[in-house]
């Protein structure tokens, strides 16, 4: 669960409304970041980090930054 938590911080469309508005705790928008953490998680079992990252994976797919075509080779192929 932690895992997914730490991606959807990462994910620019995934709000987490306990931890991104009560505590205000968030970060910038990075795929590739979330994507790193959504696998972790989807390796552990969580079905919720499963379908973050298909979406991640989408966003990534069309990115021409060496960073996010990167995670694409690691995590979504």
């Amino acid at each position: 669960a932690a895992l997914y938590l730490f991606g959807t911080l990462y994910d620019g469309e995934i709000l987490d409304a306990r931890i991104e508005k009560l505590i205000g705790l968030t970060f910038a928008a990075d795929d590739a970041r979330a994507a790193a953490y959504y696998d972790r998680a989807a390796r552990a079992g969580s079905q919720p980090a499963r379908a973050a990252l298909a979406a991640t994976c989408t966003r990534l797919s069309g990115a021409q930054s060496t960073l996010a075509k990167g995670a694409y080779d690691d995590f979504c192929g």
